[in-house]
């Protein structure tokens, strides 16, 4: 599992790489060449889209997504329990949401087409129910070793 979730990071560094070319390309032809180049901003937009939503549900499932804590550290404590099984609750929600619409989405975008690049926008939208999907599959996960975890005898991992 960690080695797949390296290679979804890995890909989220290339978009985000690939997303500073066309920026920098985009405005270096409007501000230098004076000739707007309508994809590269097209293109810059749906590479962002999709780095955001790889790189937050990878936070996601590894658990470094940014938290707040509202209850002090005494009182956090004793109802921790509760806590974890109200944010998975919510999380899968929210997951299962996002899948479900996101597959709508994505059928409806297969009648729709980008303006300046012309590509199917069924796969810029695509995004949505993968992300969905790995945060099911974070959510399963952490059950999972949470399981393991009881079992051996020890906390939640």
């Amino acid at each position: 599992m960690k080695k797949l979730m390296d290679i979804i990071s890995g890909l989220s560094g290339i978009l985000l790489c690939v997303f500073f070319v066309f920026v920098a390309l985009d405005v270096f032809c409007r501000s230098v060449l004076h000739v707007p180049v309508v994809w590269f901003n097209e293109g810059s937009t749906f590479l962002f889209m999709w780095m955001a939503f790889i790189s937050g549900s990878i936070a996601f499932f590894e658990d470094t997504h940014y938290k707040i804590n509202l209850f002090p550290e005494k009182f956090e404590k004793k109802i921790d329990f509760f806590l974890s099984v109200c944010e998975a609750v919510f999380t899968v929600i929210f997951a299962g949401i996002l899948l479900w619409q996101g597959i709508k989405f994505v059928q409806y975008g297969t009648m729709k087409f980008s303006p300046a690049l012309g590509i199917n926008m069924s796969y810029v939208i695509l995004v949505l129910p993968l992300c969905a999907a790995i945060i099911l599959i974070g959510i399963l996960y952490r059950f999972l070793m949470m399981i393991k975890g009881r079992r051996k005898g020890g906390g939640a991992q």
